[in-house]
């Protein structure tokens, strides 16, 4: 029977006015280094807040350039296909879809055949849009696997998909 943990939860840094920071202790020996979901999602953050500095002129948020992305390798798709692709609710989805039509990058569309299933496209606009974007995602990307080498960056990748897909699949 293995030991006891005891190791203590996650302390977030305090700023000068008592406050969490947005900082996590992420010292190497520090305990969020044992929580792989905080150091997930503080990655996640990183990834955005340089996504939104690159993409700062295009008002989208990067759940939005998750769709146009989405809808960039399918010719269409409903909305909760948009949804289960991103694993995401529908209603974020619609929130986020809503925004993309109303800049004219995403169409709606009834299907030919039932007219009551909507169907979402790229309009060319929002393929071009999509394809500056997917370059800005691609930079913000860089800077935060800078810190790695090149094939440190492609190791990291490999190992990171090998996870993703691993989870995926357990948790379907």
């Amino acid at each position: 029977m293995p030991p006891p943990s005891t190791s203590q939860p996650p302390v977030l840094n305090r700023s000068s006015a008592g406050q969490p920071s947005s900082r996590l202790n992420l010292s190497p020996t520090g305990p969020a280094r044992t929580q792989i979901g905080l150091m997930l999602r503080e990655l996640e953050r990183a990834f955005e807040r340089s996504l939104e500095k690159e993409s700062v002129e295009f008002g989208v948020t990067p759940s939005q350039v998750d769709i146009l992305t989405v809808l960039s390798m399918n010719r269409w798709l409903g909305m909760t296909a948009i949804a289960r692709e991103l694993d995401i609710d529908r209603s974020t989805a619609a929130k986020a879809v809503r925004a993309l039509v109303a800049k004219g990058w995403v169409v709606q569309r009834a299907h030919p055949v039932d007219l009551r299933y909507q169907r979402f496209e790229l309009t060319d606009d929002g393929f071009v849009a999509t394809q500056v974007l997917l370059a800005r995602a691609d930079a913000a990307q860089q800077k935060v696997m800078s810190p790695l080498m090149g094939r440190d960056q492609h190791a990291f990748m490999n190992m990171l998909s090998e996870m993703v897909d691993t989870a995926s699949n357990e948790g379907r």
